[in-house]
């Protein structure tokens, strides 16, 4: 009987001992599972080293298996995927690819299959990258505003388009009018803008730009020349700084913008329909250094652009009824002689009305070009954090939109709806920026 008493108490002893094993085991896993995916965080603050996660002593608990590693923070999944993707609602896990797709587009690649056939993550994704269209269902690749959205980005998604979509009217007047943009060639171009005033209905897209030489050295004295002239004629509340950098990063698209109205008004009058647009190009045709510069960025350019990017706003006694911005762009505008005649409000390009409050302010807009401001703001010299500078025409019978980094389009007055969702939006939008502005350009009389 008493060896039976004992056994038991044995039996007692050693199941509280497991429960307490398991139960450090338990939580020495947990912790495991955050320090796994602590280290991997850590790891992406600097991208030229590869993610490697060093195992725990011997006398720790087996390791989790081994995380694939990534070459920089664009491309790290969602925490839901490294731990409890299983229970990640898919909402959650919509929004965690909504971020990613922010990030890079390439993200899109690594999304579950659930994601790739979700409509607000695709639209997303082709935005960027039309030819990410060929990833997804043919449900979607069938979906009208996806695969408009596809097209508009890179022609080449047309490849892709669903059955149902390949002979719909509006994908393929953008695959053959403005899918993709050519060189600049003023032949081409006068042909182009002869189009407009035979097809109304169209947008057309004159000649491709992008910011090919937008990184590299700049020119120290050049800069100081050009510091010079804003510094004397900056409005009140901005002033420059001297350059951070030797080198500059980030884009020269304000200065190829400005440098792009610079030349339309360099016969000292404004541009009031096609006609004298077409001249002002042929003219711009001439120049080739500056036709090259407004068409992939120059050095000269580069020189300009880190003069811009030393402007910061005065950090002390900032007037509360001073128009800090328009005071920036009137600043960095002087150095070709330009003043502001006219602005627009401040328009939330992810608002969900903001097609209807761009129609309103360029509606309202005189007749005239306009440097069309977009960015993030921040708390800091500059007020902001992040921009992209753009050249906005409204003339008599034609509008036109200029984005270093796409190229030029025109289109009747007449398709103010379509050119603002599928022009200028499209070119806002690719940015992830939250507010635009609309400056009138205008020569200086002082």
């Amino acid at each position: 009987m008493n060896s039976i008493f004992y056994s038991g108490i044995i039996l007692i002893i050693k199941f509280n001992i497991r429960q307490k094993i398991n139960n450090i085991c338990n939580r020495t896993f947990k912790a495991l599972v955050i320090t796994q995916a602590g280290y991997l965080l850590s790891s992406q603050k600097d991208s030229k080293t590869p993610f490697k996660w060093v195992p725990p002593t011997p006398s720790s608990p087996p390791s989790l298996p081994p995380v694939k590693p990534f070459s920089s923070l664009t491309t790290i999944p969602p925490f839901s995927y490294l731990i409890t993707h299983s229970e990640a609602s898919t909402s959650q896990e919509a929004s965690e690819a909504l971020r990613l797709i922010e990030l890079s587009c390439d993200n899109f690649k690594l999304l579950s299959p659930s994601m790739k056939d979700n409509k607000q993550v695709v639209l997303a994704a082709v935005t960027q990258d039309g030819l990410l269209l060929g990833l997804v269902s043919t449900a979607l690749r069938n979906n009208r505003e996806i695969a408009l959205a596809a097209v508009l980005q890179d022609a080449d998604a047309y490849d892709y388009v669903g059955d149902t979509l390949r002979n719909n009217p509006e994908i393929l007047r953008i695959v053959r009018g403005t899918g993709k943009l050519s060189p600049f060639d003023i032949d081409t171009i006068s042909q182009r803008i002869d189009e407009l005033a035979q097809n109304e209905n169209s947008t057309i897209g004159l000649f491709a730009s992008e910011q090919l030489l937008k990184d590299g050295i700049v020119d120290s004295k050049k800069i100081q020349n050009f510091l010079t002239v804003l510094r004397k004629k900056a409005k009140e509340g901005i002033y420059f700084t001297e350059p951070e950098s030797s080198s500059l990063s980030g884009g020269t698209c304000s200065a190829m913008s400005l440098t792009f109205i610079h030349e339309l008004l360099s016969n000292k009058k404004p541009i009031t329909n096609i006609t004298e647009f077409k001249s002002a190009l042929r003219e711009l045709s001439s120049k080739a250094t500056t036709k090259d510069c407004i068409t992939k960025s120059c050095p000269s350019l580069r020189d300009l652009q880190m003069s811009f990017n030393s402007i910061r706003i005065a950090p002390q006694d900032r007037p509360k009824n001073l128009d800090f911005s328009k005071h920036k762009i009137e600043s960095l505008a002087k150095i070709y002689g330009f003043s502001i005649k006219t602005t627009s409000q401040s328009i939330a390009i992810r608002d969900d009305q903001a097609k209807t409050i761009f129609k309103e302010e360029m509606e309202k807009l005189p007749k005239g070009i306009y440097l069309l401001r977009a960015l993030n703001k921040a708390d800091n010299e500059k007020l902001e954090s992040f921009g992209h500078s753009l050249l906005f025409i409204k003339a008599e019978d034609f509008i036109g939109l200029y984005d270093p980094s796409v190229g030029m389009k025109i289109a009747s007055p007449k398709r103010l709806d379509d050119f603002i969702q599928n022009t200028v939006l499209f070119s806002l939008k690719r940015y992830a920026l939250h507010e635009a502005r609309f400056y009138e350009i205008e020569q200086s009389t002082s």
